[in-house]
């Protein structure tokens, strides 16, 4: 999956914001705020240069602007939106973004979790078409029931559902298409790939791949049988049907042992 997390990663943005002068609460908060925008907020000493807060955001090394790190910062009233059922306003040069793509690193199993359910509705509420899914390891959708039920549902409503990851445990009497990753290929990357059953509207995809989490790495050592994912992932999504297009050529060129659609 690395090809197709090449070419979503065009797309990656970071805010920098050297000799930043606000409150580590600030920026956190900020980052949550810009990470549904797919933007990666990151801070810069610059060791007596002094560029007195000043935030510079870029696409891919592309400067898209650059403004006053305050312009922000005094949007980030989360209280008053919740209290006034607002979302804090945008500064302009983020509001002028396209959101085809977004890419957001480090994202959790959690939110890896959120993303995935709501393409999966998605090719649920559909009924028909083609939806690749990677699991790394076999035994993550066998040891979840919630997983086993939705898979097995969508199969059952019309959906050529195939799953894929090293078989490290046995999938018998399922629904759906398992694809056994025995070379250890897709193993490091949680992936979602919905055609839409011919609506360009409900197409989607999801690409990530695991990296350690540092964090978690240095509290405690994962057991070397455990099925659980170890890291976070560095992802990327879409619902633009361009980009999906473009994302089923990629896999079927780069993986075509193993990618084989019904057709």
């Amino acid at each position: 999956m690395n090809e197709l997390l090449r070419y979503l990663n065009r797309h990656s943005r970071t805010l920098t914001i050297y000799d930043y002068a606000g409150t580590e609460n600030q920026l956190q908060e900020l980052s949550q705020w810009l990470s549904g925008y797919g933007i990666d907020v990151r801070t810069v000493a610059t060791e007596g240069t002094r560029l007195d807060n000043v935030a510079v955001l870029d696409e891919e090394g592309t400067v898209l602007g650059a403004c006053a790190a305050e312009e922000f910062l005094s949007r980030l009233s989360f209280e008053r939106a919740i209290e006034d059922g607002e979302e804090p306003s945008v500064p302009e040069m983020v509001a002028s973004l396209s959101t085809d793509v977004t890419v957001q690193p480090a994202q959790s199993v959690k939110e890896m979790v959120r993303i995935s359910r709501e393409f999966e509705r998605r090719a649920l509420r559909e009924g028909g078409g083609e939806l690749h899914a990677g699991f790394q390891r076999l035994s993550q959708i066998a040891n979840s029931e919630r997983t086993m039920e939705m898979y097995t549902t969508l199969a059952n409503e019309g959906v050529d559902v195939r799953v894929y990851g090293y078989p490290d445990t046995t999938l018998n009497a399922v629904p759906f298409t398992v694809v056994e990753d025995d070379h250890r290929e897709l193993e490091q990357h949680w992936f979602l790939l919905y055609d839409g059953n011919d609506d360009p509207q409900r197409k989607a995809a999801l690409v990530s791949e695991e990296r350690l989490d540092e964090s978690r790495a240095a509290s405690s050592a994962p057991s070397a049988e455990s099925s659980e994912p170890a890291g976070v992932y560095d992802s990327a999504f879409t619902t633009d049907p361009e980009t999906v297009d473009e994302l089923f050529t990629l896999a079927r060129d780069n993986y075509p042992d193993l990618l084989v659609t019904s057709e």
